[in-house]
């Protein structure tokens, strides 16, 4: 198996610093996510590199809170900016060796990626950190802590979900909990000499105490969104409708529309029906505050913007509720039609096998 080569760039990036990545990082990282993704959805399909649906998060916690009442959910602290870069190279080997589940790491990836993942950390300027940014980054730190993951799910057997170095963990009570935060604290601090971020750390009982992961918070069995991500969303409304200059009518409500919809499409499997009504109704009025600054159309009634081409929060929610309505009324009816098709057959059968019982009574 051939080296990846990776050029080094002049350029050396600082911890939490945004950079481009080459084209040769990209196809370094190309190469490891088709090692790593396939063998990562077979043993932990709760981990985001195997890839997140929109309700992939929602229907986790649905799926396991009444047989795992209890959760433990933390982070790293300061992940990125922490990271030995030894840890990466060693990491990697370790991750897919687990992957595996062989005692050795195989020459052929050795041969492959080590090179190249080494003269990417020396293009570093510290021990410690990588860059934001970065295709590579994103693929190495979070499968440096695969086999701390792949660990836990064996020791504790355990559904748990994964967003790079966020997890949340389904427990069946408070003292398993603390079992897991305690192994996991002690196996960063050994092995990677990294801490859980305390801030961030929170457990208890799905039904009585709140949770937040990926953008959602789960509460008294209701998922919403959470409010930091609504007034970013709010924020970033704000930005586009308050731009100064002018632009026709089409190109504004285009811009406007891509947020609404990547918002709305995220977020439409949870509990947020009033959250999205709320929302629309601060997206109308910024509208037609901008359209009065800018001498555009006053178009002042709901009914009118939507027929401008205004997208609607509420409306998405209300398309995936249908959707479920008739997924329901399908499988109700399914029963009926399939003991109709089996009487049906039934008849077909006795009718076919009369004539024979007839010539059989004659020979008696």
């Amino acid at each position: 198996m051939n080296e990846l080569r990776l050029s080094i760039s002049p350029i050396r990036p600082l911890p939490y610093y945004h950079t481009a990545s080459s084209a040769e990082e990209k196809r370094l990282a190309a190469a490891l996510r088709r090692e790593f993704v396939p063998k990562l959805k077979r043993l932990l399909p709760g981990h985001h590199l195997g890839g997140f649906c929109h309700d992939t998060v929602v229907n986790f916690i649905k799926r396991h809170k009444r047989a795992y009442p209890c959760f433990v959910r933390t982070d790293i602290a300061r992940f990125y900016p922490s990271i030995r870069h030894r840890d990466i190279v060693v990491g990697c080997q370790v991750a897919y060796r687990d992957l595996l589940g062989l005692e050795y790491v195989p020459g052929s990836f050795k041969k492959k990626y080590v090179g190249g993942l080494n003269r990417w950390c020396i293009a570093l300027p510290l021990e410690r950190g990588i860059p934001l940014g970065s295709a590579l980054s994103a693929i190495v730190a979070p499968v440096m802590l695969l086999p701390l993951w792949l660990e836990i799910k064996r020791r504790f057997k355990l559904p748990l979900l994964v967003f790079a170095d966020d997890i949340l963990v389904c427990t069946r009570d408070e003292s398993q909990s603390a079992d897991i935060y305690t192994f996991m604290a002690g196996y960063l601090h050994r092995h990677y000499n990294l801490e859980t971020s305390a801030r961030k750390t929170v457990s208890g009982r799905f039904a009585s105490d709140a949770v937040e992961i990926c953008g959602w918070r789960f509460a008294g069995g209701y998922s919403t969104v959470s409010q930091a991500k609504v007034q970013a969303f709010m924020d970033r409304i704000t930005a586009i409708t308050r731009r100064r200059g002018k632009t026709d009518r089409a190109s504004f409500l285009k811009v406007l529309n891509r947020k609404i919809d990547g918002f709305g499409h995220y977020y439409k499997y949870g509990d947020v029906k009033g959250q999205f009504r709320r929302l629309d109704m601060f997206i109308r009025q910024e509208v037609r505050a901008r359209f009065e600054r800018t001498g555009g159309p006053k178009l002042y009634s709901r009914d009118r913007l939507n027929a401008a081409g205004l997208h609607s929060l509420e409306l998405i929610a209300e398309r995936v509720r249908q959707g479920k309505s008739a997924t329901a009324r399908k499988i109700s009816v399914q029963p009926s039609l399939a003991g109709m098709q089996n009487a049906m057959q039934r008849e077909r059968t006795a009718s076919e096998l009369q004539p024979i019982a007839e010539t059989l009574e004659k020979l008696r």
